[in-house]
């Protein structure tokens, strides 16, 4: 059977050209700028360059992607695959994580007040957020066990709200200078000190007292200045009633609604990513002559490059695949294709990038092959590490089966 996918829409069409030249012509030429601005500022603000990219993501129109609602799953999928060429894309064009995905949630659970007081700072690139759900103390790849954050219903000055307390880690942009708010997802707990069934998603504001920033987390020794991972905790923050997300008991349900497109988008980028790597190793191949003849004579290089095409296609392919099952069947029906692509994508991405450093030699472990390698092997574990989408896929096809031939 041929897979046929549809072309691009003309809107998408448009945006994809604007966005190739945009990365070419500025983004990645701006990583060097900003790598050299952002060692002397830290965390303490936003280099300049990168706020000169947002102004121009700006004025083409490539800002809030992940927003038009003129544009399928699979068009936004071929947009995420330029996207993912450089990092700093992302953060130009206001589609990184966790942002949007925040953004996201609260266009569909937030109160208008919520929106109000949040959304349209994130839309418009004034103000940034956190999302925080993993926990040191559990293995917060079952869901279940992530309740070490409580939220104790409580009245101060006759206002209803909760104390929230716990620690958190991987919480991604809590220390960006721009953060405003984080989203926390813990249980709720009674009055007699019961802890609640199901999970809830409430809004912390940055500042709230009683909130604070444990230490940096690097990934593999990078800090990822100024966006940042951290750890926070959180001791008797007072929040009000009103800054419950969706209602009392719908984190789980909330949860699963953000993190399945952003599974997926994640998988988009990586391939661009991957592009970019197998570019660099195929220029480095015809430069570079090793025991007398040029690399790319040598068999093993061949191979190599063979392999990384079928793995770069073969990754696309996965992704658009499941992006289309999203279009068609929405995210609980591609749940198997998600998955599919949250297992394999990172493998075959990895795989490239590691012939990329190989090919480079020492200067492909010290470089930004060394980063973006870093940065894919943390995606097997993030929005759920392999083992748990595999368990998906597993299921769901022996359930498949089991129907097809008369054994349910």
């Amino acid at each position: 059977m041929v897979l046929s996918l549809p072309p691009l829409s003309v809107e998408a069409e448009s945006l994809y050209e604007k966005l190739e030249a945009f990365v070419t012509d500025h983004c990645i030429p701006s990583e060097p700028i900003f790598s050299s601005q952002v060692s002397s500022t830290g965390f303490n603000s936003i280099p300049p360059i990168l706020l000169s990219l947002i102004s121009t993501a700006k004025s083409l129109g490539l800002w809030n992607l992940h927003l038009l609602s003129t544009l399928s799953h699979l068009d936004y999928a071929r947009l995420c695959c330029v996207i993912g060429r450089s990092f700093l894309t992302q953060h130009a064009t206001n589609t990184t994580a966790p942002d949007s995905g925040n953004m996201e949630v609260l266009h569909d659970y937030g109160t208008p007040e919520q929106k109000s007081r949040y959304l349209a700072g994130l839309k418009d690139g004034s103000i940034r957020s956190a999302f925080c759900m993993t926990e040191p103390e559990v293995a917060s790849s079952d869901a279940r066990n992530v309740g070490g954050t409580t939220f104790a219903r409580s009245t101060r000055d006759g206002r209803p709200g909760y104390f929230v307390n716990g620690r958190k880690w991987w919480s991604t942009g809590a220390h960006d200078p721009r953060c405003r708010f984080m989203i926390v997802m813990g249980k709720l707990v009674s009055s007699e000190g019961e802890k609640e069934k199901g999970h809830t998603m409430v809004i912390v504001p940055r500042d709230c007292p009683g909130l604070r920033i444990v230490r940096d987390l690097t990934v593999f020794g990078h800090d990822d200045a100024p966006f940042g991972h951290a750890e926070v905790e959180f001791k008797r923050c007072w929040i009000p009633l009103e800054n419950c997300l969706g209602g009392e008991g719908e984190g789980g349900r909330i949860a699963q609604s953000r993190l399945g497109p952003g599974r997926i988008h994640h998988c988009m980028r990586a391939v661009g990513l991957g592009e970019r790597c197998y570019d660099a190793m195929i220029k480095r191949s015809l430069e570079r002559e090793v025991f007398g003849k040029v690399m790319i004579r040598h068999g093993t290089m061949q191979s190599k490059i063979a392999e990384g095409k079928g793995r770069l296609e073969t990754a696309r392919l996965l992704t658009l695949v499941a992006a289309r099952a999203m279009d068609e069947r929405g995210n609980k029906g591609a749940r198997t294709d998600i998955s599919l692509a949250k297992i394999l994508v990172p493998r075959m991405i990895l795989g490239i990038m590691d012939d990329a450093i190989q090919t480079h030699g020492g200067a492909g472990v010290e470089g930004e092959l060394a980063l973006f390698y870093g940065a894919m092997r943390c995606l097997r574990i993030a929005d759920g590490p392999d083992e748990v989408h595999v368990g998906v896929v597993a299921r769901r096809e022996a359930k498949a089966w089991m129907e097809r031939n008369g054994k349910l």
